[in-house]
């Protein structure tokens, strides 16, 4: 059954094809249009891509001319600002007993973990020699962060319970930024790392197995269409079907829980 968050849907919608990609998207989806989520250059990006748009029946007339690839545009904001006012009503109301902060302002030295990292800062900030040594920026940020207040005492640092990044799409050589981050908060804390997570929507299995296949810098990624595209990996890359190097991609990411469906995020932050 398809479980999409009801929000994405909002910001779904198919793009103008190029001159280059013209005949390949006719081909398969019988107009010169293709998935806003989809990469215009590959084939199977573009034919899992419309087959989960057709499970969520998103319409070809509604077009969506946002580049969702782009970091710095207005849609990347968009997505943030979903998964922030998502997880915050979420949190709240399953879990009342704990105070929740979910915000996507700060850097992670605003949690009690890493409030080390102001002070380690500001003497590389002072020292060319260290910063020579040391190379490298402390202050580090990620897309939404899941704070805690702690009850026990008052006036301290809210603790970092997870820290999420989020990509509409992944590009290979960029998405390791993410584990570089992430690799910085696990070997920087002082107490219990917090969940280190990536929320994707990202249609080729193979690009996602590029992020999600590792060794513990990242918990899991999750997936906003994950049961849609699970339906388009099983009929179009099953037995003897199309891309077959996709469909092996996914079957390893999912049998390894390093792919999870969105809608379980939010159980997950809960068990800790």
């Amino acid at each position: 059954m398809a479980d999409a968050p009801a929000w994405i849907e909002q910001l779904l919608g198919w793009k103008p094809a190029t001159q280059k990609s013209q005949k390949g998207c006719e081909a398969l989806f019988g107009a010169a249009v293709a998935p806003n989520l989809a990469d215009m250059s590959s084939r199977a990006s573009m034919h899992l891509a419309g087959y989960a748009y057709e499970t969520l029946d998103i319409p070809q007339s509604r077009v969506r001319t946002q580049n969702l690839d782009d970091d710095s545009a207005a849609s990347g904001t968009a997505l943030e600002r979903a998964i922030e006012n998502d997880l915050k009503q979420e949190l709240q109301a399953r879990d009342p007993d704990r105070t929740w902060l979910v915000t996507r302002t700060g850097t992670v030295a605003d949690y009690a973990q890493y409030t080390h990292l102001n002070e380690l800062q500001a003497l590389l900030d002072q020292s060319p020699a260290l910063r020579s040594t040391f190379a490298g920026d402390y202050q580090v940020k990620t897309d939404v962060y899941v704070g805690v207040e702690n009850s026990a005492v008052s006036g301290v640092e809210p603790y970092l319970h997870a820290a999420i990044s989020s990509k509409w799409t992944i590009r290979s050589d960029r998405v390791q930024n993410v584990r570089h981050e992430f690799g910085m908060l696990v070997k920087n804390r002082r107490g219990r790392a917090p969940h280190l997570v990536l929320v994707t929507g990202e249609p080729l299995p193979s690009r996602l197995l590029s992020i999600a296949r590792g060794t513990g810098e990242i918990d899991a990624v999750y997936h906003l269409m994950y049961d849609e595209l699970d339906m388009a990996v099983s009929v179009l890359c099953g037995d003897g079907g199309l891309y077959p190097d996709q469909r092996g991609a996914w079957v390893e990411m999912a049998k390894q829980k390093r792919l999870k469906p969105y809608s379980s995020l939010v159980d997950d932050l809960l068990l800790s």
